[in-house]
């Protein structure tokens, strides 16, 4: 769905409407300005997803700073967990706030302003030695890091020109992952000088990131008058969720097992590749952890650019979670030592993976709701991920802490196997519940979406007009 529209109400039967909004000029190319907010838009989540992965890059030092007695697995994967807890509910509310409250430009730098105060009390946390301060921090920083998300989310779709929303977000994905490549290499770094000056390091990027902020939101002011709204459009509530289609709540849940088979898997995966294989140091394991982010920064935009032109996203999402599934497999067979595969091929194939999976479940979103809704929806998307990546990771943990050894690390692999598993499966279900529930949108090819458009506008005696029929939507 492209940007530059405004979204009204046909009160008789409860349809909503698209119209285009902008000037010609802006219909068809965008002007400067789209992409003025695209490249603030990149760097606002960078920092997050730098400091996010922190605890998982320099495990091995902060258990010897804390004090290996007392600093287990556990205790590291805490640190994520308290990240991801509060967002079950924060994430989904951060949507409705950005849709409802203060709007994306205002939700943008509060949420932002969150995620800065959260790594500062989280550096000085490590800094005084004091694991609750750290946690505190974990904590700050994670009421603001998913609804910081939903506001990076929220000005894609507003900005994206016609035809390039998937591409956007490939864009915007591959940014936010430089912050992660360079954390797994840059931070071990940092650390062999001293475990807070990586930490610090990590304040300094969400600095970057509330620059950006602070630009994106002062673009989107100043080009207020392109994005008219229908003041006739009854306003988002949080009984909204209601509007959505099971379709929706399916894709909401597939990108829980998604993200979890590689977001989770990041967190343990420096210490299995140093115990298992071909037995890495703990600097080469975690910078080895910087290649699916690589990977990402180039495959994201291709693969957005691929799904615009080609659609079938629900299709593209099933074979990427079986590429998941042979990744993990691959760490599998090196644990119980039934082979000897090379972690570098076996990490670029995950980040093609992933590259995949992400361009194509985010953008359909906006596909799949009334545009009055879409900060909603990728609240409550991003709520219902933060669930299972506050879960897995303490399932993870517990595993390996209550299986020593070459055991645990092969019985945390075969979890993956798993969760990667169950989203191939939702989303094969999914392609059925699409067709039945919205027509067929969310996996239809590029051309098929226009036709299924253009039918329904001549069925209400418009075919200038864009419509998604609510029975369908």
């Amino acid at each position: 769905m492209g940007k530059g529209k405004k979204n009204s109400i046909n009160e008789d039967d409860g349809d909503w409407i698209e119209e285009t909004d902008l000037g010609e000029e802006d219909k068809k190319e965008g002007g400067v300005l789209p992409w003025l907010i695209l490249v603030c838009v990149c760097f606002i989540t960078f920092g997050s997803y730098w400091c996010f992965d922190t605890p998982g890059a320099i495990y091995k030092q902060l258990r010897l700073w804390f004090g290996p007695e007392t600093y287990n697995q556990q205790k590291n994967l805490l640190l994520y967990s308290v990240y991801s807890y509060p967002n079950v509910i924060l994430a989904f509310f951060g949507g409705f706030i950005i849709d409802r409250v203060t709007g994306v430009r205002l939700g943008a730098i509060l949420f932002c302003s969150l995620v800065l105060a959260g790594q500062t009390v989280f550096a000085l946390g490590v800094q005084t030695r004091q694991y609750w301060l750290a946690v505190t921090g974990r904590f700050i920083f994670g009421l603001g890091g998913e609804s910081l998300t939903v506001a990076q989310n929220t000005f894609c779709a507003r900005w994206a020109p016609e035809g390039m929303l998937a591409l956007w977000f490939g864009i915007v994905v591959s940014c936010s992952r430089i912050g992660s490549s360079i954390n797994f290499i840059v931070t071990p770094k940092l650390a062999a000088i001293g475990v807070p000056v990586s930490v610090w390091a990590g304040v300094g990027t969400c600095i970057l990131s509330m620059c950006a902020c602070i630009g994106a939101a002062s673009l989107d002011f100043y080009g207020r008058d392109r994005i008219k709204e229908d003041k006739s459009a009854a306003p988002p509530q949080l009984k909204g969720v209601l509007e959505f289609k099971p379709p929706v709540w399916v894709l909401f849940v597939t990108c829980v097992f998604f993200y979890g088979a590689v977001l989770t898997f990041y967190t343990v995966a420096s210490n299995i590749m140093q115990n298992t294989g071909y037995l890495y140091s703990a600097q080469v394991a975690s910078a080895l952890l910087a290649i699916p982010n690589v990977v990402a920064i180039v495959g994201c935009p291709y693969f957005g650019w691929f799904v615009d032109q080609h659609g079938r996203a629900l299709a593209f999402i099933i074979v990427a979670s079986l590429m998941l599934m042979i990744t993990h497999l691959g760490f599998l067979g090196n644990a119980l030592d039934f082979w000897l595969i090379d972690p570098i091929p076996l990490l670029v194939w995950m980040g093609i993976a992933y590259s995949l999976g992400a361009a194509s479940m985010w953008p359909i979103v906006s596909v799949a709701v009334p545009p009055k809704l879409v900060g909603t929806a990728y609240g409550a998307m991003c709520s219902i991920q933060n669930l299972g990546l506050a879960v897995f990771p303490q399932i993870v943990g517990a595993i390996g802490d209550s299986n020593p050894g070459t055991r645990g690390y092969a019985l945390q692999l075969v979890f993956f196997v798993f969760v990667a598993l169950l989203s191939a499966i939702l989303s094969f279900g999914n392609i059925f519940l699409d067709k039945k529930f919205i027509n067929g949108k969310m996996n239809a090819s590029g051309e098929e979406l226009q036709r299924i458009n253009a039918r329904l506008a001549a069925e209400k005696g418009d075919e200038d007009t864009l419509l998604f029929d609510d029975d369908e939507v």
